[in-house]
């Protein structure tokens, strides 16, 4: 192993945790705004069938 690799090898490893980290931070994300909305159809549902029922 050459001193000339070492820098490459650290910043790839640096970018590919970077890259872990934002697909998980995005992944989980999307996950809060899909539960999130899903929540909200339910309750709209919820409120029309009630205003449907009276």
């Amino acid at each position: 192993m050459t001193l000339s690799t070492m820098p490459l090898l650290s910043c790839h490893k640096i970018y590919s945790v970077h890259r872990f980290a934002s697909i998980v931070i995005w992944g989980s994300f999307i996950l809060m705004l899909k539960d999130r909305i899903y929540q909200r159809n339910v309750l709209v549902r919820k409120n029309f069938k009630r205003q449907g029922a009276t």
